[in-house]
């Protein structure tokens, strides 16, 4: 009975493979490169100022096609990444990014998926804007438009477009807020509510960065804030613009809403660092290595329960029957070396006699039979007989 339920447990739990928590080990690892942009993939020119920056604005608007989230969503260290998982996670006007690990043994299986691990690491991206009402030349047919900026009106002369009416972005390397942050302005062209919005577009340190490598590069830095602003037309001064129509994303009127300019803008110097570590090579440094753990199911902890219990009271019941059993069974007083004497005389007193019967020529012969008497309430007395033959 106690094997049967001991075998049931089997019944009631598995050991699966772990989806969810990875299993670290000693090994190399593959990280992201963060000290450049690739521009192979974008334009066959690589290495130049302009192609960077064609490519910087090329990966921001493919990351339109990356999986987007809330902060709460951010999974926990040491959680297995797939491919379905979120990249990007948004509120506001700040988006992060969570770097990952990736274990090299597995990058070159064709059997299964790379695996992946979710780090401690990010970097959140966030913008403030101003935004300034248009008085005049905000119709998008004027170079000139004059904004009101509380105190005074400004004349600010836009580059030019190809395309009237759009939405422009501007940005310019002169004007310098820091390492790991551009100045981005935006003209919003109406016939009714014409806008400008002045913008910093700020990249913060990789948190819990633990090495050179893990840190964003400088230059990426900059092409990340600046790269709504970049691959369209040049202008004086190191100024660069861009224009998107009005049906895009990054087009559409938002008639001086700060909260959703910064949220776009955020979200595209996120996507564009999310998209560009997605074609960088990656490097190979030596860390904790992702695998693929086993976890125990256990399914059924009421079944398990019951199990036990049934086992454990049968097993009493088996014991209560011994004990009563053996209660009734009468036991001569002495130990084993005891009765092992008094068979020693019954087998030496038999020798003696079968050398006599011998000498005599007789063929006695001396038998010992167990015998029982029943001296009643249960009880038997055992004795054994010499019978003569």
């Amino acid at each position: 009975a106690t094997q049967i339920g001991y075998a049931s447990l089997g019944l009631c739990y598995s050991v699966e493979k772990a989806e969810d928590q990875a299993l670290l080990v000693p090994g190399n690892v593959s990280i992201a490169n963060l000290s450049t942009i690739s521009t192979s993939s974008i334009v066959n020119a690589s290495g130049s100022t302009k192609s960077e920056e064609y490519a910087a604005n090329s990966y921001g608007i493919m990351s339109l096609a990356l999986n987007e989230g809330i902060p709460d969503d951010i999974l926990s260290p040491e959680t297995l990444f797939f491919a379905d998982n979120k990249l990007l996670f948004c509120d506001g006007g700040s988006c992060a990014y969570v770097f990952r690990e990736t274990n090299t043994l597995s990058l070159d299986n064709p059997t299964s998926a790379p695996v992946s691990v979710v780090t401690d690491r990010k970097v959140n991206i966030t913008t403030h804007c101003d935004a300034l009402k248009v008085r005049q030349g905000g119709n998008g047919t004027s170079e000139l438009i004059t904004v009101d900026n509380g105190s005074r009106e400004t004349n600010i002369t836009l580059p030019r477009t190809e395309v009237l009416g759009e939405k422009v972005y501007m940005t310019s390397a002169s004007r310098n807020c820091g390492r790991d942050c551009s100045i981005v302005s935006v003209f919003e062209p109406s016939s009714t509510d014409p806008w400008l919005y002045n913008c910093t577009v700020k990249m913060s340190p990789v948190e819990n960065a633990q090495r050179p490598e893990h840190e964003v590069g400088e230059r990426l830095m900059r092409l990340a804030t600046s790269a709504i602003a970049l691959g369209g037309s040049g202008g004086p001064n190191d100024a660069r613009s861009n224009s998107y129509p009005a049906a895009s994303l990054f087009g559409i009127a938002l008639n001086g809403s700060t909260v959703q300019t910064e949220y776009r803008l955020s979200r595209f110097a996120a996507g564009m660092l999310a998209a560009v570590i997605e074609s960088n090579t990656d490097i190979i440094l030596a860390g904790e290595m992702p695998t693929i753990g086993q976890k125990l199911n256990v399914s059924h902890w009421g079944i398990i329960t019951l199990i036990l219990w049934i086992t454990a009271f049968l097993q009493l019941l088996v014991a209560v029957v011994a004990t009563t059993v053996s209660e009734r069974v009468v036991v001569p007083e002495g130990d084993s070396l005891s009765e092992a004497r008094v068979l020693r005389s019954m087998v030496e007193e038999d020798l003696i006699d079968g050398e006599m019967g011998d000498n005599l020529g007789g063929k006695g012969k001396r038998l010992w039979i167990y015998r029982n008497r029943h001296v009643g309430d249960g009880l038997y007395d055992l004795y054994m007989e010499e019978v003569r033959a």
